[in-house]
């Protein structure tokens, strides 16, 4: 029974010690794969001088170099407001149907600014992406603002029972009567090169293989480049764990002489 517990306990040595050995290379194995993989090799790094002007994200297709960029405009949207109302809640006594954003909008003589607003934001489901709008109150002034930016004006058209005229949208020649932010593109220079474009972010066609977001008008000194420390860091983190693991093995498979001229053999020796 002695013998058995003796071999009992042999095993369970070597079971731990296969075990640990198991673990490291293992996780040798994972610092292998992740240092062949392709994908480290191709990333990119990117910086901006000036956040605040513009950020960037480069993928494997963009070409290491660095790009000037001067914002001179942010696309911004058209924006139009009513005529200030005596309040929001009362009835404003226009019956009638007008035309925004290519749909027609019919309201009642009972409804109040905010019955109108809910009436243009219901009809806004049924808008065209670039026709879109977004209508809002502020104090007692209805605005109409496009959800898209560019140098696109809100689509406005006179109606038989002048009840964007009433409302102070439209003056007595049927143009825009109170314009509260003008409809622009975005203008920069890239290297040099003139740029405008109807949004200010995601633009993933100004630099091949670069999305750029603009935030301000301003310079920036935009950077690309390979992401060498990544690269590096798992250089360093695979030699590290080969070099850990290749201790474990020797640890757990070499032999030496005790103090009675006696050979120690490790667990795994042999």
């Amino acid at each position: 029974q002695d013998r058995y517990n003796e071999l009992a306990y042999e095993q369970e040595l070597k079971l731990v010690a296969w075990n640990k050995v198991e673990a490291n290379l293992g996780s040798l194995q994972d610092k292998a794969y992740e240092l062949t993989s392709i994908s480290p090799w191709q990333q990119m790094v990117t910086t901006s001088t000036a956040a605040s002007v513009a950020t960037l994200a480069a993928t494997s297709s963009a070409a290491e170099g660095s790009y000037s960029l001067d914002v001179t405009k942010l696309a911004t949207s058209h924006r139009v407001g009513s005529d200030a109302q005596t309040d929001i809640t009362s009835a404003l006594g226009l019956a009638g149907s007008f035309t925004i954003g290519g749909q027609e909008i019919t309201i009642a003589a009972d409804a109040d600014l905010e019955n109108i607003r809910d009436a243009i934001n219901l009809a806004a489901h049924d808008m065209a992406d670039d026709e879109a709008v977004e209508a809002t109150i502020v104090d007692t002034t209805l605005v109409l603002s496009r959800k898209q930016t560019g140098a696109t004006d809100i689509s406005i058209t006179a109606d038989a029972d002048n009840v964007l005229e009433s409302l102070g949208f439209l003056d007595n020649t049927k143009a825009v009567k109170n314009e509260l932010a003008v409809a622009q593109n975005m203008e920069a220079e890239v290297m040099g090169i003139p740029i405008t474009r109807a949004s200010n972010t995601g633009l993933d066609d100004i630099i091949t293989g670069v999305t750029l977001d603009i935030a301000s008008e301003g310079t920036s000194t935009l950077t690309v480049g390979r992401d060498r420390d990544t690269i590096k860091s798992l250089i360093s983190g695979f030699i590290s764990t080969y070099n850990s693991t290749m201790a474990v093995l020797e640890d757990q498979g070499n032999a030496t002489v005790g103090t009675e001229e006696d050979v120690v053999p490790a667990t795994l020796q042999g």
